[in-house]
Order: C-alpha cells, then structure tokens, then sequence
C-alpha cells in the first residue's frame, strides 16, 4: 500500500524575491501569523503609504528606486501626462488605454532613433504628447456626430477648430525636430575642380519625420 504523503511534501519551499526587513528565515510560523511573502507586502504598503503622506525619510530610498531608467521612465511627466489623457480619452478602461499607451511607446522609439540627442528627446517627448491631442480633437469630434440629433454649426465649427489647433501643433512640433536634426549635422568640407565645397555629413537612416 502506498504510504501517503502530506501535502507539499518533499517540494523546494518558494522563494520571495521581495525585500523582507522584518522577516526571520528558518523559525516557524506561528498559527495565524503572517508568513514572510504576506509581511513583506505589508511592508511595502505602509512604504507606498508613507510616500504619498509626503514622508520625508522616505526619500533616501525613493532617489535610490530612481536610479532605475524604467522606473524614471515610469515617473516623468510626459509619461504621466500620455497615461492621463489616454485614460481620460477612453473614460479608464484599462484595455483600450493600455493599447494606446503602447502605440505611444513604439511612436517615441521610432522619432527618437537609436541614439537620440537631449534635446532630440525633449522634442520628440513633444511631438508625441501633440499626436495624442491631435487624436483626442478628432475622437471627440467623431462622438459628437454620433449622438442623437447631431451637431448644430456652432458645436461643429468649435470642433473644426479645436482638431486645427491640435493638428497645427503636431506639425510645428515635428518641424522642430527635423529642423534640429538638420542643424545637427556636421559641416565636411571636400574638394571638387580644385575648390572647397561645404556639404552635410551622412548620418544613419531615420524613420522620415
């Protein structure tokens, strides 16, 4: 007859990859206690807590967590700007704003380039978060139309020109950038008949913009 076994028995206990500060490896748990995964939540809930009281001595550790590019990336502004708007675009659902947030971040990687410069980045920042209020003019517009008796011409005329704001922006901010790249290039002089030509560098192929 097979010997019967408990539960889990024999198995590799998991391993948390969380910080556990107050967590004692190897001492039993008590009945009803917390185990070390549970408190290490716990933990990191009264910290986030703490944070967003404004706590001071939490500051060490918050500059630390910033070191991180993704968690940076997570932080900025601009990021935190697309997030609001895309979810106010869509009234928070989580599906449709997500999908969008992922059509920024492939927008950004293709006009930033592989090696992109400070300012380059801060422009293209812009032309993105543009692009963004460009759809929003025109989804606002497409809903309006589609509620019961239209639109009359003045709500029509204040659509037009909230999309022409929005679109005028987008194209001054995409100008902007390819005029910086423009200007960017380094000046190389070659010789032709005997005289000096100035003429651009090349530089590695662009998505245009």
């Amino acid at each position: 007859m097979a010997q019967k076994t408990k539960p889990g028995k024999g198995l590799p206990k998991a391993k948390s990859h969380l910080p556990v500060p107050q967590a004692k490896a190897g001492l039993p748990v008590k009945a009803g206690a917390l185990t070390p995964l549970a408190e290490a939540r716990k933990d990191l809930d009264g910290f986030y807590k703490r944070i967003e009281a404004g706590d001071p001595s939490t500051l060490p550790a918050v500059r630390e967590a910033l070191k991180n590019e993704h968690m940076r990336e997570l932080l900025s502004l601009g990021y935190i700007l697309q997030n609001a708007l895309a979810r106010q675009m869509f009234h928070n659902h989580t599906l449709a704003s997500e999908a969008v947030m992922q059509e920024l971040k492939i927008l950004h990687s293709e006009l930033a380039g592989p090696s992109p410069s400070p300012l380059e980045r801060v422009l293209v920042q812009r032309a993105v978060i543009c692009w963004l209020w460009m759809q929003d003019a025109d989804l606002r517009y497409a809903n309006a139309r589609q509620q019961e008796g239209g639109l009359d011409l003045d709500l029509h005329e204040a659509h037009q020109r909230r999309q022409d704001r929005a679109h005028r922006r987008f194209l001054s901010a995409v100008r902007t950038l390819a005029l910086v790249r423009k200007l960017a290039l380094p000046a190389v002089q070659v010789n032709i008949g005997g005289q000096q030509v100035n003429t651009m560098a090349a530089t590695p192929a662009r998505r245009p913009v």
